[in-house]
């Protein structure tokens, strides 16, 4: 849950939206929806994710750079200071308009399931990462965490995560557990520049 964890290193893989062929769901968390008014940002970098090598000891271990897709966290372009807020997406997991959980927030990075499961196994996951999260949110998190996990933090797209503290606020997506190339339009940018 924490992208520390499995770390990254840079591709020279093309820095702009791509386009994928395949079936589309029609309603993935929407990364445009990071910036308040949205947009597509410059795409100031391109990172593959490390797999995580699970044949290593109890809890894993760092494998080698996943290689498909080619891209598996992004750098977005943003100004130092700007706010950041929830990716959104149409569908509800609680009533109130909730449509993700915290499973991981400190200071500096958070990962949103969109579902209720304590789990990136099924659904979707956005990791954000590089940016200063909003305090609140990190101490309930930990606060929640330290209880036992039976409930985590909630919230509702509009949300401010917190906010850029550099040019650059870097996203992964996970699918069911997969990573998948932040840069499809067909998936997270549904609508820009088609």
């Amino acid at each position: 849950l924490n992208l520390a964890l499995r770390a990254y290193s840079p591709t020279s893989a093309a820095l702009a939206l791509v386009d994928y062929g395949g079936e589309t769901d029609g309603d993935p968390p929407q990364l445009a929806m990071l910036y308040s008014p949205p947009r597509v940002p410059v795409i100031i970098a391109a990172y593959r994710v490390y797999d995580w090598n699970w044949g290593c000891g109890a809890d894993g271990c760092r494998g080698n750079p996943i290689e498909w897709p080619p891209v598996t966290l992004l750098g977005l372009g943003a100004a130092t200071g700007e706010p950041i807020y929830l990716p959104a997406r149409r569908a509800e997991m609680y009533g109130g308009g909730y449509v993700v959980m915290v499973l991981y927030a400190d200071p500096t990075r958070i990962t949103l399931k969109y579902g209720r499961e304590d789990s990136p196994a099924d659904g979707y996951l956005v990791h954000l990462e590089s940016f200063a999260v909003d305090l609140a949110i990190v101490h309930r998190y930990e606060e929640m965490d330290r209880a036992g996990r039976a409930e985590l933090p909630a919230l509702r797209n509009g949300d401010l995560l917190g906010w850029a503290t550099s040019n650059e606020v870097m996203v992964a997506v996970r699918d069911t557990g997969r990573f998948m190339d932040p840069r499809s339009r067909k998936d997270w940018w549904q609508g820009w520049g088609e």
